[in-house]
């Protein structure tokens, strides 16, 4: 079997999640990495601070870390509300958005309650979509979810950029995710509170980047039997996601977050000085938090959670705690840049890596 994994690539994920957590501090750094193509999605790399197996005092786990939907990606699923806003021609990159430190629903409701929002920190009254989305407060795009009339474009959008094992995935009731958010209208499905798998967030980036067509990830290119014979599975075939317009109007909108916006600190620690479009998100208590991004040559997801029960996560150090104070600008935006810096100083505009044929291994 001839896999995807690019060696190089995974040896850069794998050292950034170490130097991110220690394997015995009970939380999780996870990365994803693809590459952005319009006719295939080669996974690169998934690796993660904790090693395979059973032995959690040697930091080891058996959940499947990098693929599973296991805890929420925050302001990350904001993008999906900005793509259908842009899809029905209710915002440009450019248009200002009211930003009220408190925003009550006039559209949906929480169990029979006002549905309610406030933002943390302090913002503009005003700001245009793309700022919006870099500085990330809550209360314009609830507004956007109202303006929609349903959370139903939001999680069809979604399902198509690449959101697709976490949206079938089954909750406690057994229904999928994308069923209960539908039949709830679950206004919170912006704000990105339910489990969330990095590799399918890493193939939302690519999709963008790769101007809107979304292909499945694989992380095999062939297989054979014991006589040589080609016996590799076929793949779904790509599919165009978003028009191209609507992707380019999406890399716009996502391209300040790390030039200023809550990804600019880890940026800058990084000394990051090329194009790309990125999106934090952090969960309510931070319990978890993620950072989605990509530039014309790999596309990535860093999720960072406890991986007990839900737990709040303080950094410096990154451990549990009772009161967190995680966000998807301190860990996952700053491992994502550890990740990502290397890999692109080491290629140039003229001899980018294509991964075709993929430089993957044999097993």
């Amino acid at each position: 079997m001839r896999t995807t994994l690019d060696p190089r690539v995974a040896a850069e994920a794998r050292e950034a999640a170490l130097d991110a957590i220690d394997p015995d501090r009970e939380v999780a750094a996870v990365a994803a990495v693809v590459a952005p193509e319009t006719d295939r999605r080669p996974v690169l790399a998934l690796a993660a601070n904790r090693t395979y197996g059973n032995d959690a005092a040697a930091g080891e786990t058996a959940l499947p870390l990098t693929t599973a939907p296991l805890r929420g990606a925050g302001s990350v699923y904001k993008i999906f509300t900005v793509a259908a806003a842009l899809e029905r021609g209710l915002v440009e990159p450019d248009t200002e958005l009211d930003v009220p430190e408190r925003y009550t629903s006039r559209v949906f409701d929480d169990a029979g309650d006002d549905y309610t929002v406030e933002n943390l920190g302090s913002h503009d009254d005003e700001l245009t979509l793309r700022r919006a989305l870099a500085e990330s407060p809550n209360t314009p795009f609830v507004a956007l979810t109202d303006r929609l009339g349903s959370v139903d474009p939001v999680v069809d959008v979604a399902r198509r950029l690449g959101l697709r094992t976490t949206l079938a995935a089954p909750g406690p009731d057994g229904r999928p995710l994308a069923e209960r958010v539908r039949e709830t209208e679950q206004a919170s499905f912006t704000l990105g509170p339910d489990p969330t798998s990095p590799l399918d967030l890493a193939n939302v980036a690519a999709t963008i980047a790769a101007g809107g067509m979304w292909c499945p990830t694989t992380v095999v290119t062939r297989v054979t039997d014991r006589h040589g014979r080609d016996v590799t599975p076929p793949l779904p075939p790509c599919e165009r996601a978003v028009s191209a317009g609507v992707a380019g109007d999406l890399r716009t909108a996502l391209s300040d977050g790390s030039v200023d916006g809550t990804a600019s600190g880890a940026a800058e620690d990084a000394d990051w000085d090329r194009p790309m479009i990125g999106k934090t998100g952090t969960t309510q208590r931070s319990t978890s938090a993620a950072y989605v991004g990509a530039t014309d040559r790999y596309a990535g997801a860093v999720m960072t959670f406890s991986t007990g029960a839900p737990t709040p996560v303080c950094v410096d150090p990154v451990r549990t705690c009772s009161d967190g104070d995680l966000t998807g600008g301190s860990v996952p935006a700053g491992t994502w840049f550890d990740l990502m810096a290397p890999l692109h100083r080491s290629t140039t505009d003229a001899g980018a890596d294509t991964h075709r044929p993929p430089d993957g291994e044999e097993d």
